[in-house]
């Protein structure tokens, strides 16, 4: 889940019109901060410790153009005492800071923080979010066999929330899928043919198997504050679990 603003970005630059759209890179020296618009996610995954941190910093709105930091420009995250310096991490040219931090913990708080030491530039060193709470998937079980024909049970665990909570879905033969529910609730039937068998695609050689695996995703998000020394942007938290299962035509 890392790279999923990342894989967007990259969509937007490789199939719009190239000559137009081309995705670009401009130095954060040559820019003010009010001229940024990050978009910040924090992720928490079941079974894992800790949460992974992400930001891509965008010129203006602009979905294909792109900060790349240069000079003694940083980004920072920090949760209780610890502080994590960002590295860039680039897919086909768009750059994205990621580290980790140690905890998950519903309602610590994840800050990120830009930093600028060159005079007139302004830094932004408070865009933050508070962990929501987590949840885990009880069905159905890893390694099932669902038929697409039947009504789907989907049930998990959390801690009261009032974020609001989105099982999702994908998997080589069907059409990808989300359905939300509201953050009290603990389970979700899936109404037969729910899930379809997706359409073999015009350049396909190979046709669309009745039956594959799918992963099924549940997950709660909520919002931070961006620092209001950049233009705008966002700051998100994710908490999920996920299992993958057999589905049958």
């Amino acid at each position: 889940m890392k790279y999923n603003m990342t894989l967007r970005s990259l969509t937007a630059c490789t199939f719009a019109i190239p000559a137009l759209f081309a995705c670009t890179n401009i130095d954060s020296v040559d820019l003010d901060t009010d001229a940024m618009q990050p978009t910040i996610n924090v992720r928490s995954t079941e079974g894992a410790d800790g949460s992974s941190v992400s930001v891509v910093l965008h010129v203006g709105n602009s979905p294909t153009t792109f900060v790349e930091l240069q000079g003694d420009d940083t980004l920072t995250g920090t949760a209780g005492e610890q502080t994590v310096t960002l590295e860039v991490f680039e897919l086909l040219g768009v750059p994205e800071y990621t580290g980790d931090v140690d905890t998950k913990a519903a309602g610590d708080v994840v800050t990120i923080a830009f930093t600028r030491t060159e005079e007139g530039k302004e830094s932004a060193p408070d865009s933050n979010v508070a962990l929501t709470e987590p949840l885990a998937l009880t069905a159905p079980a890893g390694g099932a066999t669902s038929s697409r024909a039947a009504d789907l049970a989907i049930a998990w665990t959390s801690e009261a929330s009032e974020d609001q909570v989105r099982v999702g879905w994908s998997g080589e033969c069907v059409e990808g899928g989300s359905r939300d529910v509201t953050g009290g609730a603990s389970s979700l039937t899936l109404e037969a043919g729910s899930i379809v068998k997706r359409e073999q695609g015009e350049n396909e050689e190979e046709p669309v198997p009745d039956n594959c695996d799918v992963t099924l995703t549940l997950s709660r998000s909520r919002s931070g504050t961006i620092d209001a020394a950049f233009e705008g942007g966002s700051i998100t938290h994710t908490f999920s679990d996920s299992v993958t299962f057999a589905s049958q035509l």
